[in-house]
């Protein structure tokens, strides 16, 4: 865009024309990927967040060039690619797509970068660097790590496991064992998941009454700021029980993964010692 010299979108003052920008840069086009109104969406947020009306508008591009986009731009997060769309042709990064930020859960993704004609080449927490998500971690909470360093740790935890995989498997056991632990996070799911759908029945039935005029505007307001929180909080538990059942699942799932692969070269020589 930038070479065609199309102006980007820039700001507006209200009750201004709008004023285009001098350049395109990454977080915009990111942030107009995030946004479903360019296929003909628009969402406009109500009542403090908790309403979403959404209106059709002229769509711009299709659903499916869209989701293309944006299946290219998680690919390229992965596997970083040059002006050209092809990978680039520099040094390869092993745990690109692989590592994320301990603090914030964000992908760590490769750079690369030229001081005192040396080049460097690390890894840093994508947090903040993309428009397509808010910061979750505090202002300059992952360093950068150098790549080399980084990926010269991994292969020595994977050399310790393939030449001594007796600890891992033991813990890989235990992680099997303790894998029922989720019937009770599913349990808790589908309770707190039932209070939340009363709780917005609820909202309608004080609606309901306001508009057959049982209860006055002022009561329903107090009435809905009082559920407004009690749904906040019921929302937020069921975030946490989600999270907490997604990361048991992906650990019985590793553990079950890592067990098939650590005694797959065990059968293997097994059977040529029977042939």
């Amino acid at each position: 865009m930038n070479d065609e010299g199309v102006p980007s979108p820039g700001y507006r003052v209200s009750g201004k024309e709008r004023v285009p920008g001098e350049r395109w840069n990454s977080t915009t086009v990111s942030d107009m990927l995030a946004s479903a109104t360019y296929v003909g969406k628009h969402e406009v947020k109500a009542n403090r967040g908790q309403d979403v009306i959404v209106r059709e508008v002229p769509a711009i591009v299709t659903t499916a060039l869209r989701e293309r986009a944006r299946r290219a731009l998680s690919e390229n997060r992965r596997m970083p690619v040059g002006r050209d769309g092809k990978p680039t042709r520099g040094r390869r990064y092993l745990l690109s797509g692989l590592i994320r930020c301990a603090v914030c859960g964000n992908p760590c993704t490769a750079h690369s970068a030229t001081s005192g004609g040396k080049r460097w080449q690390y890894y840093a927490c994508n947090d903040g660097r993309s428009g397509e998500r808010p910061r979750r971690g505090p202002r300059g909470h992952a360093r950068f790590l150098p790549a080399q360093w980084l990926e010269e740790v991994v292969w020595a935890d994977i050399r310790l496991f393939l030449e001594n995989p007796g600890e891992t498997l033991h813990r890989v056991r235990q992680e099997l064992a303790n894998s029922d632990g989720t019937e009770e996070l599913e349990e808790r799911h589908a309770d707190l998941t039932r209070r939340l759908a009363a709780k917005h029945k609820e909202r309608d039935r004080y609606i309901r009454l306001c508009a057959q005029g049982y209860i006055t505007e002022g009561e329903l307001d107090a009435y809905l700021a009082d559920l407004r929180i009690q749904t906040e909080n019921l929302g937020l538990l069921l975030e946490s029980v989600e999270a907490d059942l997604a990361r048991r699942r992906q650990e019985t799932q590793l553990a079950a993964s890592t067990e098939g692969m650590a005694y797959e070269p065990q059968r293997a020589c097994t059977r040529d010692r029977g042939t």
